[in-house]
């Protein structure tokens, strides 16, 4: 799945290259398809019980290759305090802003949906080289995404 606004493709690697194959735009959500399958999985349809408000993908800017690593955040808190302190991982699980200062979400039901980024050092992390971005302290950005981040913390 590749954004149109994703800019990867244009640093033409390719499997032949010997670097990574970046044509997709979207990482799946650790907790749901990704990698770990332990602790914090959620491994039915009907154990995510709020389909319409868990995303299962979000556009990232992650350039390690096509389906490699999931996405991820790092959960602190609880769904009673809206998992304050939540933050984003390292720049290999940025969220992406190809639309320059937003994101694209596809949720568990099937709907996708734009979210617009509030803070500016989510903006500058989301625009930095995959890989390389420092992320950010805890904001209404990573919080917004802990809250729609479905796992056994948040079915």
């Amino acid at each position: 799945m590749h954004c149109p606004a994703d800019k990867h493709n244009t640093l033409k690697f390719t499997p032949s290259s010997g670097g990574p194959f970046c044509f997709d735009s979207y990482s799946g959500s650790r907790y749901l398809n990704g990698e770990g399958h332990g602790a914090g999985c959620l491994f039915k349809r009907n154990q995510v019980q709020h389909p319409s408000d868990r995303f299962i993908w979000i556009e990232s800017s992650d350039s390690r290759g096509e389906n490699v690593g999931s996405w991820w955040l790092n959960i602190a808190g609880t769904q009673a305090n809206g998992f304050q302190g939540s933050t984003f991982a390292d720049g290999n699980d940025a969220p992406a802003a190809f639309h320059v200062v937003s994101a694209v979400f596809n949720f568990c039901d099937g709907h996708a949906e734009s979210h617009r980024w509030l803070n500016g050092a989510t903006i500058a992390f989301a625009n930095a080289l995959a890989g390389t971005g420092t992320p950010p302290p805890a904001n209404a950005d990573s919080l917004w995404i802990a809250q729609h981040y479905a796992g056994t913390q948040n079915p």
